[in-house]
């Protein structure tokens, strides 16, 4: 997938530069295409350091407060969502961190972070991204579902025209939801601007429904939702887009029809196309974008939220923010029992900077009082996956180690309620064909800690997104994980 680069004179080794060509990222119900006028790279103004006014902060990082952050030059406050930051302010979040500016901050000189770009004269975080939890995606940029804190709450209206970009599969059966497409941004209404194969096909096979999905604001909202969640067969289901589509007229609203008439056009004409599938909803996803506060939203939806304990930190995360915790008190608490259980099919996923220290050191544990069932650890940098049951434990240790102070993936999977896989950065480590399910009781879930017979292991380093599924994921599903977060 080919990605719009910004670069500024800095970068050219020139003190000033002029806008050399505008990009149009294009959001997409399952996938992020990017058309930069078949360049990779987009060039800004610059004035050089001196000349540049800085509109989104007030003061020079030399004079910080401790809870604010140092972005784009000035001193903002942290936030996780446009909510937590004071009205006529929202909230940008970019790769750097998350700060609050002001809702109408209008100089695109300064919008060149990862994470960012300048649509309407506004520096806004790119959907591909990720919006935060009272954002929607619109067009190409995060918006505002607040009055209060986005002046521009309904979206851009796109440039040249509002044919949207679609993307892999198809969600498929009868009422399902198919190969939609994001609004906004590609000038002219071309469907051969659209890189993905499902989303040129159901642009040229359906282009009225196509039309009509993308100039819906709710039609959007519902399929962004499609995207990140992965829905398959029926995406009206709580935990999964009930909410969206509820909050968007219901499922006899004219947005949700209109995404159910594009799948419904597209659905044969596009079947070679839109073949590929899409991964069922994660059942937890802690993405520790917040930045701020004690809560941990979770994304999934399924409302298993978590709740920092002891005074861990927020930091740089793979992406956005993550939560450091100090290997000997803090974690993060995100029920008071099973989530996985005793589940025959699951799959446990996180990114993880190890500050190193010895002895094991528990992401993910599934524990009670006198029993443990799950956990995913490292020890003394060996990542290892085990489950216990009244019969025992059995253990996956990985032939590799983890480098202290640098970010790695992890995997562990379940399937059948035997063979267990473990994984790191994306390559398989270890393979237990007779693992067996965690079926001890459970009566905590926690992440940086276990807190059964053998616990409290206590994780020392940053975590970032954290996701459990109830599917044993494929070797080709992790790897894909792996890759979207910067993995090579």
């Amino acid at each position: 997938m080919k990605a719009c680069r910004v670069v500024d004179g800095r970068e050219r080794g020139v003190g000033m530069g002029t806008r050399s060509t505008a990009c149009a990222l294009v959001g997409a119900a399952f996938g992020i295409v990017a058309a930069c006028g078949g360049k990779d790279r987009v060039d800004i103004d610059v004035l050089g350091d001196a000349a540049v006014t800085n509109p989104l902060g007030t003061q020079t990082c030399s004079s910080c407060p401790s809870n604010n952050l140092c972005l784009l030059d000035r001193c903002v406050r942290t936030c996780g969502q446009d909510r937590d930051c004071s009205v006529g302010e929202r909230c940008l979040r970019t790769e750097a961190g998350n700060g609050c500016i002001s809702s109408v901050a209008g100089d695109c000189n300064v919008c060149s972070l990862g994470g960012t770009l300048c649509t309407g004269n506004e520096c806004r975080t790119s959907c591909s991204f990720g919006c935060a939890a009272d954002q929607q995606c619109f067009g190409i940029a995060c918006f505002g579902t607040d009055a209060q804190h986005d002046s521009r709450p309904t979206g851009p209206t796109g440039t040249g025209g509002s044919t949207g970009a679609g993307g892999g599969t198809g969600v498929g059966g009868g009422t399902g939801v198919g190969g939609v497409g994001g609004a906004g941004g590609v000038g002219g209404g071309s469907c051969a601007q659209l890189i993905d194969q499902c989303a040129r096909c159901a642009c040229n096979s359906c282009p009225g429904n196509w039309q009509a999905c993308s100039a819906d604001p709710g039609c959007f909202a519902i399929a962004d939702c499609v995207m990140r969640t992965g829905c398959r067969a029926n995406c009206y289901q709580p935990g999964v887009c009930q909410q969206v589509i509820d909050s968007n007229g219901g499922p006899a609203g004219s947005s949700y029809s209109k995404l159910l008439a594009l799948n419904a056009c597209s659905s044969s004409p596009c079947q070679g196309q839109c073949n590929q599938g899409n991964p069922p909803p994660a059942t937890a996803w802690w993405r520790f974008d917040e930045g701020s506060g004690t809560v941990v939203a979770d994304a999934s939806g399924n409302g298993h939220m978590g709740t920092l304990v002891n005074s861990p930190f927020w930091q740089q995360g793979i992406r956005g923010f993550g939560v450091a915790l100090d290997g000997s008190s803090q974690y993060v608490r995100v029920g008071n029992g099973p989530i996985i259980g005793n589940s025959l099919d699951f799959t446990i996923e996180a990114w993880v900077n190890w500050q190193g220290g010895p002895g094991i050191q528990t992401i993910y544990g599934e524990a009670g009082g006198s029993s443990d069932a799950i956990e995913l650890d490292v020890n003394a940098g060996t990542p290892e996956f085990r489950t216990s049951s009244n019969t025992g434990s059995s253990l996956a240790i990985s032939f590799r180690s983890i480098t202290p102070g640098s970010w790695h993936h992890l995997a562990a999977v379940l399937q059948g309620g035997g063979a267990g896989t473990l994984y790191l950065d994306g390559q398989m480590v270890s393979s237990s064909p007779n693992m067996g399910q965690g079926s001890q009781p459970v009566s905590e879930t926690d992440i940086g800690r276990l807190a059964g017979t053998q616990g409290p292991r206590y994780f020392g380093g940053i975590v970032d997104e954290v996701r459990i599924f109830l599917i044993a994921r494929t070797s080709q599903d992790v790897m894909n994980d792996y890759q979207s977060m910067g993995g090579p």
